[in-house]
Protein backbone atom coordinates (compact mmCIF):
# COMPACT_ATOMS: atom_id res chain seq x y z
CA UNK A 1 0.00 0.00 0.00
CA UNK A 2 2.69 2.65 1.19
CA UNK A 3 4.38 1.73 -2.79
CA UNK A 4 1.41 2.24 -4.24
CA UNK A 5 0.57 6.07 -2.07
CA UNK A 6 4.45 6.55 -3.07
CA UNK A 7 4.00 5.66 -6.44
CA UNK A 8 0.89 8.12 -7.03
CA UNK A 9 2.86 10.93 -4.83
CA UNK A 10 5.46 11.08 -7.13
CA UNK A 11 3.81 10.66 -10.31
CA UNK A 12 1.62 13.41 -8.82
CA UNK A 13 5.12 15.73 -7.83
CA UNK A 14 6.21 15.00 -11.44
CA UNK A 15 3.31 16.49 -12.96
CA UNK A 16 3.16 19.80 -11.49
CA UNK A 17 6.77 20.49 -11.89
CA UNK A 18 5.89 19.56 -15.83
CA UNK A 19 3.40 22.01 -15.89
CA UNK A 20 5.04 24.55 -13.82
CA UNK A 21 8.34 24.22 -16.35
CA UNK A 22 5.80 24.24 -19.56
CA UNK A 23 3.66 27.60 -18.27
CA UNK A 24 7.81 29.19 -18.01
CA UNK A 25 8.39 28.07 -21.42
CA UNK A 26 5.48 30.13 -22.88
CA UNK A 27 5.83 32.88 -20.60
CA UNK A 28 9.46 33.38 -22.63
CA UNK A 29 8.31 32.53 -25.75
CA UNK A 30 5.96 35.35 -25.22
CA UNK A 31 8.67 37.72 -24.54
CA UNK A 32 10.22 37.01 -27.46
CA UNK A 33 7.12 38.00 -29.81
CA UNK A 34 6.62 41.42 -28.06
CA UNK A 35 10.10 42.23 -29.28
CA UNK A 36 10.46 44.65 -31.98
CA UNK A 37 10.31 43.30 -35.93
CA UNK A 38 12.17 44.54 -38.29
CA UNK A 39 10.57 45.99 -41.34
CA UNK A 40 10.95 44.83 -44.84
CA UNK A 41 14.25 46.87 -45.10
CA UNK A 42 15.64 45.25 -42.06
CA UNK A 43 15.55 48.64 -39.84
CA UNK A 44 12.95 48.93 -37.25
CA UNK A 45 10.42 51.41 -37.56
CA UNK A 46 11.99 52.34 -33.98
CA UNK A 47 15.66 53.16 -35.66
CA UNK A 48 13.84 55.01 -39.11
CA UNK A 49 13.86 58.54 -38.52
CA UNK A 50 10.82 60.81 -38.97
CA UNK A 51 10.64 63.45 -41.06
CA UNK A 52 8.39 66.74 -40.47
CA UNK A 53 5.80 67.22 -42.20
CA UNK A 54 5.57 70.75 -42.22
CA UNK A 55 1.69 71.86 -44.11
CA UNK A 56 0.65 75.33 -44.54
CA UNK A 57 -2.20 76.95 -46.47
CA UNK A 58 -1.01 79.63 -49.25
CA UNK A 59 -2.73 82.39 -51.48
CA UNK A 60 -1.90 82.18 -55.33
CA UNK A 61 0.41 85.09 -54.94
CA UNK A 62 2.36 83.03 -52.89
CA UNK A 63 2.91 80.16 -55.24
CA UNK A 64 6.40 80.14 -57.44
CA UNK A 65 6.01 81.64 -60.84
CA UNK A 66 7.34 78.03 -62.24
CA UNK A 67 3.90 76.48 -60.57
CA UNK A 68 2.01 78.99 -61.80
CA UNK A 69 3.26 78.86 -65.20
CA UNK A 70 2.80 75.19 -65.56
CA UNK A 71 -1.25 75.13 -64.23
CA UNK A 72 -2.07 78.05 -66.50
CA UNK A 73 0.00 75.93 -69.30
CA UNK A 74 -2.43 72.72 -69.21
CA UNK A 75 -5.57 72.71 -71.10
CA UNK A 76 -7.48 71.47 -67.96
CA UNK A 77 -6.65 72.99 -64.80
CA UNK A 78 -6.49 76.86 -66.60
CA UNK A 79 -10.01 76.15 -67.38
CA UNK A 80 -10.90 75.02 -63.47
CA UNK A 81 -11.66 77.26 -60.52
CA UNK A 82 -8.83 77.43 -57.86
CA UNK A 83 -9.53 76.20 -54.18
CA UNK A 84 -7.27 76.02 -52.29
CA UNK A 85 -3.37 75.40 -52.11
CA UNK A 86 -1.36 73.74 -49.51
CA UNK A 87 2.33 74.01 -49.46
CA UNK A 88 4.07 70.71 -47.72
CA UNK A 89 7.92 70.21 -46.76
CA UNK A 90 9.15 66.97 -46.27
CA UNK A 91 12.41 67.72 -45.03
CA UNK A 92 14.31 69.15 -48.27
CA UNK A 93 10.93 68.46 -50.58
CA UNK A 94 8.57 71.00 -51.30
CA UNK A 95 5.63 70.56 -53.44
CA UNK A 96 2.14 72.09 -53.09
CA UNK A 97 -0.94 70.05 -52.92
CA UNK A 98 -3.72 72.56 -55.26
CA UNK A 99 -7.20 71.90 -55.36
CA UNK A 100 -9.68 72.63 -58.09
CA UNK A 101 -13.15 72.21 -58.85
CA UNK A 102 -14.27 71.25 -61.76
CA UNK A 103 -17.99 71.74 -63.90
CA UNK A 104 -19.66 69.05 -61.98
CA UNK A 105 -18.55 70.63 -58.36
CA UNK A 106 -15.91 67.92 -58.00
CA UNK A 107 -12.50 68.40 -56.21
CA UNK A 108 -9.64 67.57 -58.21
CA UNK A 109 -6.20 67.30 -56.43
CA UNK A 110 -2.73 67.94 -57.95
CA UNK A 111 0.67 67.74 -56.36
CA UNK A 112 3.06 69.76 -58.21
CA UNK A 113 6.80 70.61 -57.19
CA UNK A 114 8.20 73.74 -56.68
CA UNK A 115 9.77 73.24 -60.15
CA UNK A 116 6.89 73.12 -61.90
CA UNK A 117 6.89 69.18 -62.13
CA UNK A 118 3.25 67.34 -61.63
CA UNK A 119 4.23 64.82 -59.25
CA UNK A 120 0.37 63.42 -58.66
CA UNK A 121 -2.43 64.41 -61.44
Amino acid sequence: MKLVVYSISIGVALLFSACSQSTKQESESSEVVTESIPDIDGVSELQTPQEEVLQRELAKEELPESVVDEIEEDSLLSTLKLEKIVEITEGAKKYYDITFITEDSEDLMVSIDDQGNFIDY
